[in-house]
């Protein structure tokens, strides 16, 4: 027997989170809490049910990710607030965006990847204007990380 390597290929529009794909609930449908929370509770499962699910992982760099961490500083590098909370080593929590997607081939490069807060990397993500939002972030990223400079060939 040998070994065989099998891709799926899906549309990228139908590749998302099970949760994502189903919008919430918005203000505008009225429906109060208390039938909301019924709902809930008629769904719940003590132990939700296994759902296969075939997911491509991109290996990111460590390195990569310290960098990116340490330029920030603890701040976000859009909205510049400090990073919500401590981590336990002391630092302030901020997480690491690719404003290229690595499954669209952007590359995991300091000069693809900005420091953000949790809310801003939401947002980048699930906002209504992620993709005005994201190049936002692509011309922060261009003040925040200077390109290097090709030497020249003697």
């Amino acid at each position: 027997m040998r070994d065989a390597i099998v891709f799926e290929l899906r549309r990228l529009d139908d590749v998302a989170d099970q949760l994502d794909q189903v919008e919430p609930i918005t203000p505008n449908e009225e429906i109060d809490l208390a039938e909301l929370r019924r709902r809930a509770f008629a769904a719940a499962e003590p132990t939700p049910e296994r759902v296969p699910a075939n997911r491509t992982a991109f290996a990111r760099s460590r390195d990569v990710r310290d960098y990116v961490l340490a330029r920030a500083g603890g701040d976000c590098e859009h909205c510049r607030r400090e990073g919500p909370f401590e981590r336990a080593n002391g630092t302030r929590y901020i997480e690491c965006h690719h404003v290229h997607r690595l499954s669209d081939g952007g590359a995991d490069s300091p000069c693809n990847v900005i420091g953000v807060c949790p809310n801003c990397h939401r947002h980048a993500h699930h906002g209504f204007d992620r993709v005005a939002f994201n190049q936002l972030l692509i011309a922060r990223l261009a003040e925040v990380e200077p390109r290097r400079r090709r030497q020249r060939q003697p």
